[in-house]
């Protein structure tokens, strides 16, 4: 029964933090010296006390440098943790103090691509509202 409880609530705060970061706007001039960024949530720890939990996620944020003439394209990994603790006001569970935490990074020149005749089997993903996300049905 514990385990469940503890998974729903991790659930429930997950999607949460999710809602949130989706719902931010970030100016055009942190991303324009990148081609692409991916941001991925990871594992995360909830500890539960009444209406307040303790939650430690991990993350990873991958950012490719744009094509530039006489530069290498690069891909680089940010790799850290959010500290977040969550209180529960009006029935509902909120983020009351969030600390970022850096664990690594990485950075390395990207010496080529996938073969085409192997990535053209697939839908290119888009930074923009031309990208197949946001197309219905």
């Amino acid at each position: 029964m514990y385990v469940a409880i503890w998974f729903y609530i991790a659930t429930a705060i997950t999607i949460a933090v999710l809602h949130i970061f989706n719902s931010l706007e970030v100016p055009a001039s942190l991303t324009k010296s990148y081609q692409v960024t991916q941001h991925t949530i990871l594992n995360s720890t909830v500890e539960l006390d009444g209406d307040v939990a303790h939650t430690e996620t991990y993350i990873h944020a991958y950012h490719l440098t744009r094509v530039e003439p006489d530069k290498e394209q690069t891909v680089f990994l940010f790799a850290g943790r959010y500290l977040d603790r969550l209180e529960k006001r009006d029935g509902e569970w909120r983020i009351a103090q969030r600390v970022l935490l850096y664990d690594f990074d990485w950075v390395e020149s990207i010496g080529g691509r996938m073969p085409t005749e192997w990535s053209s089997k697939f839908n290119q993903g888009r930074g923009d509202r031309d990208d197949l996300s946001y197309r219905p049905g």
